[in-house]
């Protein structure tokens, strides 16, 4: 996937946007994409818009202590994996001041066709005052999709972001298209500090993935009140000093008191039950 800073965009010829600021890429989001894929058919491009630093919004900046829900390179890994041809990033403090005719301007220059893909509750431009039925009275190709509910309640970043919160990581990876992930730098302990910029997700003991070098190697994470740390399930393995990616699988308890923010036997013991019953359900499908 090639990645681009706005107004910088793709040369293609004929392209599809999925607009919006896609914190995250969530399960509510791939009904936009199977429409997305129809238009590849034909030849175009499918592009995604996507905001730098969702702490810049509006509706963000209200919000004390508003953290991100994944990291930017985490982000964009995830689209490139869900199959995306190129995104374009926007900057809030850039195009705070434009309408939407005026933000789309310079990606529709040279095109010789270009379509919409957008959410029932897209709105975009100066204030947000362009909606997806002014969208479609001001472009031709416009494709307005309802979003995916669970148990009629609609599937949101601000929503799996609260999950956070509560150590709800089975939820949040039911409802992402790919698992929560996380990437930091590890100590010759193998401790690291949580990424400042993120959500931090509830004090606990997690199943995960340490993915270095195309390796997806099991552990447990502590993510402790003093300090975080991993322990790699696999005996006599040794895992080197330096920036890794954490895939969240389970959750394995929370953290709720002082005395019990330690890893024990049983918490190593049941991540292990966890872990192989993850690889035979991998197995299967």
């Amino acid at each position: 996937m090639k990645t681009y800073i706005y107004p910088n965009k793709s040369d293609a010829r004929k392209q599809v946007f999925l607009l919006g600021g896609y914190e995250t890429f969530h399960k509510g989001h791939e009904s936009l994409f199977d429409v997305a894929k129809t238009y590849r058919d034909r030849g175009y491009e499918i592009v995604l818009t996507a905001v730098v630093d969702a702490r810049k919004l509006p509706k963000s900046s209200k919000i004390l202590e508003h953290r991100n829900f994944m990291q930017l390179a985490n982000r964009l890994q995830v689209f490139a994996d869900y199959g995306f041809d190129s995104t374009v990033l926007w900057k809030f403090e850039d195009v705070e001041g434009l309408t939407f005719e005026e933000f789309f301007k310079p990606l529709e220059k040279d095109l010789d066709k270009f379509a919409f893909i957008v959410g029932s509750d897209w709105s975009g431009g100066h204030k947000g005052i362009c909606k997806a039925d002014r969208l479609k009275e001001i472009y031709e190709d416009v494709i307005v999709v309802d979003l995916f509910e669970e148990n009629r309640s609609k599937i949101s970043t601000s929503l799996l972001k609260s999950q956070l919160s509560y150590g709800h990581i089975d939820f949040i990876n039911q409802n992402l298209a790919l698992n929560y992930n996380i990437t930091v730098d590890l100590n010759k302990n193998l401790e690291f500090e949580y990424p400042s910029e993120i959500e931090p997700i509830h004090s606990g003991i997690y199943l995960v993935y340490i993915d270095r070098n195309d390796q997806k190697i099991p552990a447990v994470l502590h993510k402790g009140k003093l300090k975080n740390q991993i322990h790699v399930l696999i005996d006599d393995l040794t895992i080197e000093p330096g920036k890794v990616t954490l895939e969240f699988i389970e959750t394995v308890r929370i953290i709720t008191a002082a005395h019990r923010d330690t890893v024990s036997q049983d918490d190593f013991k049941n991540s292990k039950i966890l872990f192989l019953r993850h690889q035979d359900e991998e197995n299967q499908s």
